[in-house]
């Protein structure tokens, strides 16, 4: 679960807007290999009930693989 020190300044986590900027960066840097290595990254947020979000993104994933798989006739 991602915490709202990855979205927000005035969580006390961070001194200056720096080190928010570079965790932000190191997030979307994370996102962008994981597409590109076509690994699927799920990420719930501090603000999400995880009960609920991850079944529904699994979902998500299963419907694109089950899609990329009639395309691809496999």
């Amino acid at each position: 679960v991602q915490g709202a020190q990855h979205r927000l300044h005035n969580t006390g986590w961070y001194k200056d807007v720096k080190k928010l900027e570079d965790i932000v960066n190191r997030d979307r840097k994370k996102r962008c290999m994981c597409q590109d290595n076509g690994i699927f990254l799920l990420e719930v947020w501090y603000d999400e009930k995880p009960e609920i979000v991850i079944p529904e993104r699994i979902q998500k994933i299963k419907g694109f693989v089950n899609q990329a798989f009639k395309i691809f006739d496999l």
